[in-house]
């Protein structure tokens, strides 16, 4: 994952000192049953201990995580989310939430991009400062209309990546996966890749 910091002040906030340094972080992004509140509160007080800052929420199995993720939270959803982050934030763990558009997002379409810009706000409004877009475990395809608009997959992924960048106002912390993260995924390989 690159991490993308734009805006390092020295800040009197410990957290943000430390993570000058270093980040150290988790991330739920498995598939199969996703971690209970309990359970990541659990974790919020383990992450201190270890020095790990940084909680990236990416379950896999979260339908409006990845599957659907056009779709806004609902109210209880929301409600759950900003729980959540507050928990995180309360313990002294920054909360990044993570969402994977790639199995549907046509790159190019500017009704998809205002649909994204869209949900992030909402999440944002959930009391989340950081964020993250993952396009991995997906072909590496593209629609017809994003062939025409794109040299290549990683030009749409890292066009959309910086729109949605730019549209948070910069973050100080934020993730990108690329779908061609790591040899096994690259296509055809990694000095052929695009």
């Amino acid at each position: 994952i690159r991490v993308v910091m734009d805006k390092m002040e020295i800040c009197e906030n410990d957290v943000t000192d430390r993570r000058k340094k270093m980040i150290k972080g988790v991330v739920e992004g498995f598939y199969g049953q996703p971690w209970t509140m309990g359970q990541r509160k659990l974790l919020f007080d383990r992450m201190l201990r270890f020095d790990i800052l940084t909680y990236v929420y990416a379950p896999k199995d979260d339908s409006k995580h990845r599957d659907y993720w056009r779709k806004l939270y609902t109210d209880e959803e929301g409600r759950h989310l900003s729980h959540l982050i507050n928990s995180a934030t309360n313990s002294g763990v920054e909360f990044v939430y993570a969402l994977s558009p790639g199995l549907s997002i046509v790159y190019s379409s500017e009704k998809e991009r205002k649909i994204l810009r869209d949900k992030l706000d909402q999440v944002s409004s959930f009391g989340c400062k950081y964020f993250a877009l993952l396009f991995d475990d997906i072909d590496v395809a593209m629609t017809e209309d994003d062939d025409k608009a794109y040299k290549s997959f990683a030009e749409a992924q890292v066009d959309v990546t910086n729109m949605i960048y730019e549209h948070l106002n910069k973050p100080d912390l934020f993730f990108f996966c690329p779908t061609e993260y790591c040899s096994s995924r690259t296509h055809p390989d990694v000095k052929n890749s695009q």
